[in-house]
């Protein structure tokens, strides 16, 4: 948790902010393996959850790989009342990692993520299917020289596929909605981190592009006199939408009796369709 405010080194974000930190492989002194096996169950929610996960290597290559499932089904509150929040969700990620010279180390990461028939109890949609990839390139050298504390690299590319739709609704019998949408988003960061005494500075560069394109389908049935009418009406929700942000960040700390005094300014140029 950062709680800011003008930490401008994760984006063109003035207030506080949580920053997700992927559990990347690491490297060992010795060579090591580690395993975990979870499986839990709850009753109110009538659903299960599986989790497995492996770690190990050496000081040169070293890995990590995980997967599971999760499956529940509606709340039922005190009073008996039902409440449609049932979902499944199948989950999986995989990472290498390579020390390729002292203090330089190469990561290669991937995860996929699913949910299926994901009922939302305050939404007039359902999401039917989500899936979303995530592929990473990471670089780290550290120490080096007496300035320049690290470079950091990290380039990822994620692409998802989303439908939502109301055909387990009331409304369903008379007008049928299923929006599709398909998005990829893809961008890289580097930062070099440098020390002179007790000086530090942190400079570096980022870039984030966004592309969405989605239609909704609604099917109208209608009866009249007998005769069933069926039409069709197609509406775009992104048509081919992009986004880019390019920043450029400086940070100068120095502390001070106890404190640490810090300075940051950040520039971005964006770019929306």
């Amino acid at each position: 948790i950062v709680r800011g405010p003008y930490v401008l080194k994760y984006g063109p974000v003035l207030g506080a902010l949580i920053n997700l930190e992927t559990d990347l492989p690491h490297p060992y002194a010795n060579p090591e393996i580690h395993g975990e096996v979870l499986y839990g169950f709850e009753s109110n929610w009538n659903g299960q959850r599986e989790h497995i996960a492996l770690s190990g290597g050496n000081s040169k290559i070293f890995f990590n790989a995980s997967g599971g499932f999760k499956g529940y089904g509606s709340y039922t509150a005190g009073n008996d009342e039902l409440y449609n929040s049932s979902f499944q969700k199948l989950y999986g990620t995989g990472g290498v990692g390579f020390m390729v010279k002292e203090n330089h180390q190469v990561t290669l990461y991937y995860s996929y993520d699913e949910g299926k028939n994901i009922l939302y109890p305050a939404l007039p949609m359902d999401e039917r299917l989500d899936q979303t990839h995530v592929a990473s390139v990471n670089y780290t050298g550290k120490h080096l020289n007496k300035t320049w504390e690290s470079v950091q690299f990290q380039g990822y590319f994620s692409p998802v596929h989303h439908v939502m739709d109301n055909l387990r609704r009331p409304s369903a019998k008379t007008m049928q909605a299923v929006t599709t949408v398909d998005a990829w988003n893809a961008g890289g960061k580097v930062t070099g981190n440098l020390k002179a005494g007790k000086h530090k500075i942190l400079a570096g560069l980022d870039f984030e592009h966004i592309f969405k394109n989605g239609d909704k389908k609604m099917t109208m049935t209608m009866i009249m006199e007998g005769d069933t009418f069926i039409s069709e009406k197609h509406a775009n929700v992104w048509l081919d939408a992009t986004y880019n942000n390019a920043g450029a960040f400086a940070e100068y700390t120095v502390p001070f009796k106890g404190l640490d005094f810090t300075a940051a300014l950040r520039l971005d140029y964006n770019q929306a369709t």
